[in-house]
């Protein structure tokens, strides 16, 4: 839940062990590691900063593998349809560019409201993806 955040509400509707993890109002219970004091915050971390990897077509991929929700997680047909499976240099470009949009996106909604819970100072000025794209 740190990276991809909440289940939906349905998922956890389903789920036989939810009291355990949930309240009643589907707020996860923050539970402390008991070896690093640390507190796991959902949706605290973002994908590209917990996977060591420059390769955006990867993590990408690797996204919409992990998507909580089986509904909107894409299907083994569509993973293999992936650029970063296929490697087609044209379709490639074309995501990259897309990827790079809603990256420019979400660095622009999340600079004015969300705040900081530590962690996250790797955001930072990040390549241009289509540069990142040649060296591949």
């Amino acid at each position: 839940m740190e990276v991809k955040g909440i289940p939906p509400d349905s998922m956890i509707d389903k789920s036989r062990k939810r009291e355990h993890y949930f309240d009643t109002d589907y707020s996860p219970f923050l539970i402390e590691d008991e070896d690093y004091g640390i507190l796991r915050i959902p949706e605290d971390r973002k994908l590209r900063l917990a996977v060591p990897s420059g390769d955006r077509l990867f993590i990408d991929f690797l996204g919409r593998c992990l998507e909580l929700d089986p509904e909107t997680r894409m299907s083994a047909e569509q993973a293999l349809q992936h650029p970063w499976i296929t490697q087609d240099e044209a379709t490639c470009a074309v995501f990259l560019q897309t990827i790079q949009a809603a990256i420019d996106a979400e660095h622009e909604s999340s600079s004015a409201s969300a705040p900081d819970f530590g962690g996250n100072t790797a955001d930072a000025k990040e390549p241009n993806l289509l540069q990142l794209a040649m060296f591949r």
